[in-house]
């Protein structure tokens, strides 16, 4: 399965590396549409590195998050209850007119178990449409937030 969407946002670019490689608490909060705190937890986290067990609708996933290389984030798929292998990257580039435009590619291999196919057909479908509006809603909420507390 690959999966490419893109959007604007009113976060900068800034904002939005910040809330994808925060792995504390806050984490929860920028991404509480999408992440379940019962599904959260830090496996273990470096400079620009951590490995994250994340997930929701009770598809659970291990995933080593890499920023070293400025304007993105990287992340490698560890473990998952629907498939085998996988990886990810997005790509943040800042607007003139403010705010930032986010590229997100993901692919995900190999099928696991009797729910596999289904979820990563779904995921092809139905993925790019909701993972830019839940991204979106979730980064102008949190450029909000971050100018309020400003």
């Amino acid at each position: 399965m690959r999966m490419r969407c893109g959007f604007t946002t009113e976060a900068s670019a800034e904002q939005v590396l910040r809330a994808y490689t925060d792995f504390t608490d806050r984490r929860l909060e920028t991404w509480r549409d999408t992440l379940r705190p019962e599904d959260f937890a830090v496996v273990d986290v470096g400079d620009t590195w951590a490995v994250v067990r994340e997930g929701s609708l009770r598809m659970g996933v291990v995933l080593r998050y890499e920023w070293d290389d400025p304007g993105g984030v990287r992340w490698t798929l560890l473990e998952s209850t629907f498939c085998q292998r996988g990886a990810g990257r997005l790509t943040v580039t800042p607007r003139e007119e403010g705010g930032a435009r986010v590229e997100i590619a993901i692919e995900e291999h190999g099928p696991k178990g009797v729910l596999g196919p289904v979820v990563l057909a779904l995921k092809g479908l139905l993925g790019p449409h909701v993972l830019a509006r839940a991204s979106k809603r979730s980064l102008d909420r949190f450029a909000r937030e971050d100018r309020a507390a400003s």
